[in-house]
């Protein structure tokens, strides 16, 4: 797995295609923000940010990760793929608190 980001293209639209067809209860506008994988590379992190802002979706992200696994897994059959991991992207916060100081 020399260069990551062409898996990480695979990844971020198999996963937003799935996001199209997942019923996100209390959520909407369900952006992925970045997809990085873990230095072992046993693990993709998948950074979500939402409007309204709903932190809980990274539980309930979570509470179906054998499901975007096992989509991933389908999709990308000739090398073993890392396991998802859904985080909340911060940035966008962090941004804000620094325009704010402005």
């Amino acid at each position: 797995m020399k260069d990551q980001k062409p898996m990480e293209k695979l990844i971020y639209l198999i996963l937003s295609e799935e996001f199209k067809r997942e019923i996100l209860p209390d959520f909407w506008l369900v952006t992925i923000t970045g997809i990085k994988v873990s230095s072992d590379k046993s693990w993709w992190d998948v950074y979500i940010s939402n409007m309204p802002e709903n932190r809980n979706i990274i539980d309930f992200l979570n509470s179906k990760i054998w499901h975007f696994q096992s989509k991933v897994n389908k999709k990308i059959q000739k090398m073993k793929i890392p396991k998802l991991r859904f985080n909340y992207d911060w940035s966008w916060e962090f941004a804000a608190s620094l325009e704010n100081l402005f």
